[in-house]
C-alpha cells in the first residue's frame, strides 16, 4: 500500500467516524480529516475516486481488435457486476481490464476468465467439427460463439447492475489512450445452425451472484 493509499484511508476512517452519535467524537475525527486533506491536497472527488478499483484478465490473444464474440463475453460481464470493461494491449499481451467499486472489478475479471475459458473449449470442439474451407469454417465457429454468448446474456440480465457514475468519471480522468473501435461481425444467413447450436451449448451454463448479497459468482454446466 503506498502512503497515499494509506492517508486516502485514514481520511476514510476519520470521515466515517464524523457520522458518530457522539457529538464531541463526530466534530473532532471530521475537523481531523479536513486538517488532513488540506495539509495532502486531497479533494472529496479524490476520496470518492480512491473507492475505484481495477482488476485485469489475459485474452490469451494476440489480435488489436478482439473477436466480436470476445468482447460481447466482456460486455455481458462488466453490466451483470456494475462495472466497464477496457481491451488494453501492453507489453505485447493483450487484457480485459474491469473497473468498478469495491470488489466487484475481482469478481468480474475471475467470472470473464471462466466464461472465456469454456467458451474457447466450445467454440475449439465446434470448430474441429465442422469441413470445408478453414476461412469458412472459422466464420461460423464464430456465428457459434457469439450465439453462446447470447445465451449467457440471458441469464445474467436480471443480476445487471448500474454502473456508478464515479466509475465513468475515473475512467475518464485516469484511464489515457483509449481507442474505440468496431468488431466486425462476418456471420451469413446460411450460419443459422451454427448460431442455433451456439444458443443450446450456452444454455448450459448457470452464472448467478453468492448468497447473502456477496458478489460471489457461481458457475456450472448442467
Amino acid at each position: 500500500m503506498t502512503n497515499n493509499e494509506k492517508i486516502l484511508n485514514r481520511i476514510k476512517k476519520l470521515l466515517a467516524m464524523g457520522s458518530s452519535c457522539n457529538p464531541h467524537e463526530s466534530a473532532i475525527a471530521l475537523r481531523q480529516a479536513m486538517l488532513l486533506m488540506q495539509k495532502h491536497g486531497i479533494s472529496n472527488k479524490d476520496i470518492d475516486l480512491s473507492q475505484v478499483k481495477e482488476s485485469s484478465t489475459t485474452t490469451r490473444s494476440t489480435a488489436s481488435c478482439p473477436p466480436i464474440w470476445l468482447t460481447q463475453l466482456a460486455t455481458i460481464v462488466s453490466k451483470a457486476f456494475a462495472c466497464e470493461d477496457i481491451y488494453e494491449i501492453r507489453n505485447g499481451s493483450n487484457f480485459y481490464l474491469f473497473i468498478g467499486v469495491g470488489p466487484a472489478p475481482e469478481v468480474a475479471a475471475y467470472t470473464f476468465t471462466i466464461l472465456r475459458r469454456q467458451l474457447v473449449k466450445s467454440r475449439s470442439a465446434y470448430f474441429k467439427k465442422l469441413r470445408g474451407k478453414r476461412v469458412n469454417r472459422i466464420r461460423r465457429a464464430d456465428v457459434y460463439a457469439l450465439a453462446w454468448t447470447h445465451s449467457v446474456r440471458a441469464k445474467v440480465e436480471e443480476l445487471a447492475g448500474e454502473v456508478p457514475k464515479i466509475v465513468r468519471t475515473y475512467i475518464t480522468e485516469r484511464v489515457s489512450g483509449i481507442v474505440q473501435f468496431q468488431p466486425k461481425y462476418s456471420g451469413k444467413k446460411s450460419d443459422a445452425m451454427d448460431a442455433v447450436n451456439g444458443l443450446i451449448d450456452g444454455n448450459s451454463v448457470n452464472l448467478y451472484h453468492g448468497v447473502n448479497g456477496s458478489a460471489q459468482p457461481l458457475l456450472s454446466a448442467k
